[in-house]
Formats: structure tokens, sequence, C-alpha cells
């Protein structure tokens, strides 16, 4: 078991550095630096009540199953990250930086990715004609995440699995 993780510790790492090395432009990072910023937590509480405020009882379901999820979700994420203590990529290849301060110290899972994703998950179930927009943003933020280098790889697809999974437990335990 040690080798298949050392196994994928080192590809994780061989791609963050390609990854870098692709998007080393100050352009291309000025530009994912604003798309992480996505991740954040605003954005999809503006796309939630916007929605809200376009058509109250049509999105009303997609508001709440929202706001539980991510009430069942963060605290669930945190005690994974926190448990897991997977080092970030400055702190795990010498001589590699960053190109932004992380929000906290650990790696796995990405949290934007996965509240990306959770949202994604959301709108597929409730607003599905906005989800292939969303696919694509929460895409972006997690590549954002890589090309930042707060990130490796591993943590962006296990964020984006874990926002996916939940949204779907919580719609469809509650609300479908």
């Amino acid at each position: 078991m040690v080798t298949v993780m050392n196994r994928l510790q080192d590809w994780d790492e061989w791609l963050l550095l390609k990854i870098n090395l692709l998007c080393r432009s100050k352009a291309i990072k000025n530009t994912f630096c604003s798309i992480t910023k996505l991740g954040d937590g605003w954005f999809f509480a503006v796309i939630v009540f916007s929605l809200l405020a376009l058509d109250f009882s049509k999105y009303l379901t997609l508001a709440l199953s929202t706001t539980l999820t991510f009430i069942i979700e963060l605290p669930i994420y945190w005690q994974l990250k926190n448990r897991i203590k997977r080092n970030r990529p400055p702190q795990k290849i010498l001589g590699f930086k960053s190109e932004i301060f992380p929000p906290d110290k650990f790696s796995f899972p990405s949290g934007h990715t996965c509240s990306s994703f959770l949202v994604w998950a959301q709108l597929n179930l409730f607003a599905p004609t906005l989800a292939p927009y969303m696919l694509v943003i929460a895409c972006l933020v997690g590549l954002s995440r890589v090309i930042l280098g707060v990130h490796f790889l591993g943590d962006v697809v296990a964020g984006a699995c874990l926002g996916t999974a939940f949204s779907y437990a919580v719609a469809l335990t509650f609300f479908i």
C-alpha cells in the first residue's frame, strides 16, 4: 500500500511541475488568480440568490438543497483535511513556490474545487440548463489551484468527487 501511495505522490508532484512549467507566463497566472477567486464562496451565493430573485418558487429547492449541502459538507471536509494533513506543494517540493497564499495549512482535498463541484451538481439536479456553464467554471477553478501551486491534481480530483458526492447524497435524501 505504501508503494502505491508513494507512486501516486510522485505522479502528483511530476504533473504539478509539468503544468506549472506549461503555464508559467504572467498572463496565465494572472488569469487563473482571478478564476480561483470564484471558488472562495461569494460567487456561489451570487448564483443562488440571483436565481431566487429571478424565480423564487422555481429555485427555492435549489437554494435549500445547496445550503443544506454546504452545512453538512463543510465540517466533514474540515475534519478530513485536518486528519489527512497532506502538505501543500511548497512544503512538499524543495524550491517550489506557489503564486498565492493558501487559505489554510493542508492540501487534501481542495476546498475550492469541492465547493465548485458541489454547486455544479446542485445546478445539474435543479437547474440543468445552467449546469454546463458551472461545470466549465468548476473545472477552471480546480485547474487554477494546480496552476497557482496550492494543490496537487489529486487534491483537486478528490475535491471534485467530494463536492459532487455530497450534493447528490443530500439532494437525493432530502429533496428528490
